[in-house]
């Protein structure tokens, strides 16, 4: 790990412009990274629904309520959507990786 000297040394060879553009940039990644942990903890949260959902739509064809083939159809359309979502929640892990993020995500 540099030493505060290094990195004050470092610090002092970049122009001001070079300085302001690197917090911007930090900045610019704070905020996606920020943007994209609640767009996966929402996705995460929609999948669970989804599971809450396809309980409550096998209950319903158990009770009579619904027929078989309506339950295949909604089964058939909510396990689409799981699927959808477990991608996109594949794709943000990973920019969140290249990002550099290193929280915990649930």
């Amino acid at each position: 790990m540099p030493t505060q000297e290094a990195r004050l040394a470092t610090i002092s060879r970049q122009t001001a412009p070079e300085i302001v553009r690197s917090v911007a940039r930090s900045a610019a990644a704070q905020s996606e990274v920020n943007g994209l942990v609640a767009e996966y903890e929402h996705m995460v949260e929609r999948r669970k629904a989804l599971q809450t959902e396809k309980d409550e739509l096998t209950a319903r064809m158990d009770k009579g309520e619904i027929t078989a083939q309506q339950w295949r159809r909604q089964l058939m359309a909510s396990t689409q959507e799981a699927a959808q979502l477990s991608e996109k929640i594949r794709v943000i892990s990973a920019r969140l990786r290249w990002l550099g993020y290193s929280g915990l995500l649930t």
